[in-house]
């Protein structure tokens, strides 16, 4: 379970981490979660990774459902997983628009004649992208350097399914009760709850996301029961507001198959970007005197819980699933060592001595800042509840449940974050713009500039959810997701799209 790259992996990041100003970190008495996006390219003489820490994001917070915004300023999700991912979106397309100017890119290189390697018609990655596997190839901007890879870093099991430890003892001791806690699914499986997992300390083993059982994100919270369902798609935890964000674990499932460029820049990557490597650091283990445990059985077992919770949220937990069974590239499933107090939920949680960290931090290796347009590494503090950057006035609380948060306040733009929505697709316009004026060859070749273009001349419409929706079509991402989150079977045939009904600002008054 343990590995040289599962630390590697989770050195660089926390080196990167520690390596960033105190502001936005917990402080005293205080938890967040942290994740982070590596890149490497080959390993050194010595077998480790030469890695570099390209984007990163903590916390563990979101805004509530009525708050969200509708202008694409606001960032709804702020759980470090979400942020962190948002991140290496962004870094994707600096790196894209560097490639497009003839800088140097670490990740891509253009998709032109001189680097084809005549695999157009090669195997997909899954059965639902075949039908536009050439196309996608042939019309690509650019392609990821030969030799690199990317890893993935969470310093918890991310919340959701992937928190939910299968413990057989647990659940032939539920089904001995025959407990009326028992909530019934497709596999009737169930897990007892508890705080700790016979030596795993601090919580793990169960999750505070709450269990989608309708279309509408009707929500079962589990609240008093013993058991817990195995595999089940959920929306985000919390006391508070009720929010409409899907786990970390169920995006993670949806990232995997999809791929974690984004509908944006899949019409403009040769190929989906997966990782080569997934790790999770796992919770501590402690003696019955309360000491911390570094080695043996109750260890293993802790580590080996976390791994099988962890394939399961994102692998095995689909297999009935046609359109996920055919899925050719998983990423290595690793567990590195636990974590900073300060760093999970945990022992905080359980010892009552610590609380979740208002603020959440991302941080970009090299981006060019919306309003300034100078490249730098960028990072950024927001608050999680709110999803706007710290240091600017109160929101005023909402007076009707429709009310866009960007309306409320003048000037929305000066308290959004460079990776908010908004920014994101304004840069992603950027990247397009810039390969049509410096390549208009390859451009010429891109369908999803094509529709940009003409988004622009005012010919075709030209609303965000416009342009997203052209990309999923375009680019068979459209296609794979439809396949996983459709079928009768599958865990996700819930899933809340409510970001769909809040894109529909025009794609260039950014």
């Amino acid at each position: 379970a343990m590995s040289r790259r599962a630390n590697d992996v989770q050195r660089v990041v926390l080196e990167a981490y520690d390596a960033l100003a105190k502001n936005g970190k917990p402080s005293a008495g205080q938890y967040t979660t942290l994740c982070g996006f590596v890149m490497t390219r080959g390993a050194d003489d010595d077998g480790s990774s030469n890695g570099v820490v390209v984007a990163l994001g903590t916390g563990c917070k979101c805004v509530p459902a009525h708050r969200r915004d509708g202008e694409g300023y606001v960032l709804a999700d702020s759980h470090a997983e979400v942020i962190a991912r948002r991140a290496f979106v962004r870094w994707l397309m600096e790196q894209a628009r560097a490639a497009a100017v003839g800088e140097r890119s670490s990740a891509f290189e253009r998709n032109d004649d001189d680097n084809d390697d005549g695999d157009d018609d090669g195997e997909a990655w899954c059965d639902a992208a075949a039908p536009f596997v050439r196309a996608r190839r042939r019309g690509a901007l650019v392609r990821v350097r030969a030799g690199v890879e990317f890893h993935m870093y969470c310093s918890q099991p991310p919340c959701g399914d992937a928190s939910v430890f299968d413990r057989p003892d647990a659940r032939r001791r539920a089904s001995r009760d025959d407990t009326e806690a028992s909530i019934s699914g497709r596999d009737g499986e169930v897990l007892k709850r508890a705080k700790t997992i016979g030596a795993g300390g601090g919580g793990a083993g169960a999750t505070g996301a709450k269990l989608l059982v309708a279309p509408n994100g009707a929500v079962d919270p589990e609240r008093g029961e013993l058991v817990q369902r195995l595999g089940a798609a959920r929306l985000k935890p919390g006391r508070g507001e009720p929010c409409d964000c899907m786990s970390c674990s169920d995006k993670l499932c949806r990232w995997c198959a999809v791929g974690f460029e984004g509908a944006l820049m899949s019409s403009v990557v040769r190929e989906p970007i997966f990782m080569t490597t997934i790790v999770v650091a796992a919770p501590k283990v402690f003696d019955d005197l309360g000491a911390h445990v570094e080695s043996g059985q109750d260890v293993d077992d802790v580590r080996a819980n976390v791994l099988d919770a962890l394939r399961r949220a994102t692998e095995t937990r689909m297999i009935h699933v046609e359109g996920a069974s055919s899925l050719r590239r998983r990423p290595e499933l690793l567990c590195a060592p636990p974590s900073d107090a300060s760093l999970a939920s945990y022992e905080g949680m359980t010892n009552g001595d610590r609380i979740a960290c208002p603020t959440t931090i991302s941080h970009i290796h090299r981006a060019r800042n919306s309003v300034t347009g100078v490249d730098a590494p960028a990072t950024e503090v927001t608050l999680g509840a709110r999803g706007y950057k710290l240091g600017y006035k109160h929101v005023p609380a909402s007076t009707s449940a429709d009310a866009s948060l960007a309306g409320q306040v003048p000037n929305a733009a000066k308290f959004a974050a460079q990776i908010c929505p908004r920014f994101t697709f304004a840069r992603f316009i950027d990247v397009i713009k810039t390969f049509a004026t410096e390549h208009p060859g390859l451009a010429a070749r891109n369908a999803i500039t094509q529709v940009v273009v003409g988004t622009e001349s005012g010919s075709t419409p030209s609303t965000y959810a416009d342009v997203k929706r052209a990309a999923k079509r375009l680019s068979g991402y459209g296609a794979v997701d439809l396949a996983q989150r459709a079928p009768e079977t599958s865990p996700l045939r819930h899933w809340v799209d409510s970001a769909r009904k809040m894109a529909a600002y025009n794609a260039f008054a950014v």
